[in-house]
């Protein structure tokens, strides 16, 4: 799969012009494809089988042109890709944190006792009491 990443679509555009061949058969895009995207990426990529985009995009894209991609075999696929940082802090690490402040730590004492930064233990106590 080939992975194009732009910040506008004059940007991805571009992308497709120089990084798409002809042998490529699946895309992900980062942006909502428009007709000009879609039209310039089926113009470079003659094997064009699937496009991929973040879900929330593909609820974006208009049914009219997921329907004339399918017509021409070409799938338009939610790609459900982990968005953001990834985490640092693993979950057991974060369970150890819930545990010593329901034993009535400290989020300072909880901060070094799991070496998680203190900003962050509070931002994990308050989801938690969010949560529950």
């Amino acid at each position: 799969m080939k992975i194009l990443k732009a910040s506008d679509r004059s940007e991805l555009l571009q992308k497709i012009r120089t990084e798409i061949n002809s042998n490529v058969e699946e895309v992900y895009l980062n942006t909502r494809p428009s007709i000009q995207i879609i039209i310039t990426l089926l113009n470079k990529a003659l094997n064009l089988k699937k496009v991929y985009v973040p879900p929330s995009l593909c609820k974006e894209t208009p049914e009219r042109m997921k329907k004339a991609l399918n017509k021409i075999g070409v799938e338009l696929i939610p790609f459900d890709k982990p968005i953001g940082r990834p985490r640092v802090h693993d979950v057991e690490a974060l369970n150890y944190m819930l545990k010593l402040a329901k034993r009535g730590e400290t989020a300072g004492q909880i901060a070094y006792k799991t070496r998680i930064p203190l900003r962050t233990v509070y931002y994990y106590l308050k989801k938690a009491r969010h949560n529950e």
